[in-house]
């Protein structure tokens, strides 16, 4: 374990990349509040991992698609654990759908769990570090990371509520970063490929990072080394980098 870096919390810590990104913070000295929703057992898993390293962790259920459940949790990780000067808004729900198939329940849950809660926990974020008149110089160090998606930069109609989610996040990212500077710096993360969707068998996957303009995806590894970026990188706010091989630039 390094020396103690601040609080993080991450949404979807329970699985995928939320889980390697608090995995990772933890081993470099941050505390980790790890929210999750349905995946109690990969948080778990997650926990004793942090906690065997000698790290410092506590779990946040909240069911996102909920107001009641969104906002509280800013100030519940401030009475467990203290007050984050690092949130990462992972969580997501990837449902398929075009035009002709839109359904208003699936729309809404992708819209309230992809940008509406990102939206109301940035805003308690905010809040919560204005109101702890803490040193302004401290306030500066401040983060905030939303996972978007390279799709957001090449349109297509598939995922069509997911990708106009994602697209509110991404345009959320630089009004979010205007709106909370100079206290708070607010920067994005566009991945391709990654992990195995629930929508792809494994070939599909592999198919999926080989054809990329540079013949491979991303990596929660390459996440995490830009999440260091971002944290290292002082003069950088309102931006968006693209990890996907070059995914989005095939024509």
């Amino acid at each position: 374990m390094n020396e103690a870096k601040g609080i993080a919390l991450i949404t979807g810590a329970g699985k995928r990349i939320g889980y390697h990104l608090a995995l990772a913070l933890a081993k470099e000295g941050w505390s980790i509040a790890a929210h999750f929703n349905q995946s109690e057992k990969g948080v778990m898993e997650l926990c004793q991992e942090i906690k065997t390293l000698g790290g410092n962790v506590i779990t946040l259920k909240a069911d996102l698609k909920n107001n009641k459940e969104v906002i509280p949790l800013i100030s519940n990780c401030q009475t467990e654990l203290g007050l984050p000067n690092l949130l990462i808004n992972c969580a997501s729900v990837f449902h398929k759908d075009e035009l002709g198939t839109l359904e208003s329940e699936v729309f809404d849950e992708q819209m309230a769990i992809n940008l509406k809660a990102p939206l109301l926990l940035s805003k308690a974020f905010a809040e919560a570090l204005n109101n702890d008149h803490i040193d302004s110089q401290k306030h500066s160090s401040a983060n905030i990371i939303n996972i978007t998606d390279q799709r957001v930069h090449k349109l297509n109609p598939t995922f069509f509520s997911y990708t106009l989610s994602k697209i509110g996040l991404s345009a959320a990212t630089t009004t979010i970063a205007q709106s909370l500077a100079p206290n708070i710096r607010v920067n994005a993360i566009a991945p391709g490929p990654v992990l195995q969707s629930i929508h792809q068998t494994e070939d599909e996957f592999n198919n999926e990072c080989n054809s990329t303009l540079l013949g491979t995806g991303t990596t929660p590894e390459e996440i995490f080394e830009t999440v260091k970026f971002i944290l290292q990188t002082k003069s950088l706010t309102g931006e968006t980098i693209t990890l996907d091989g070059g995914q989005h630039l095939k024509w």
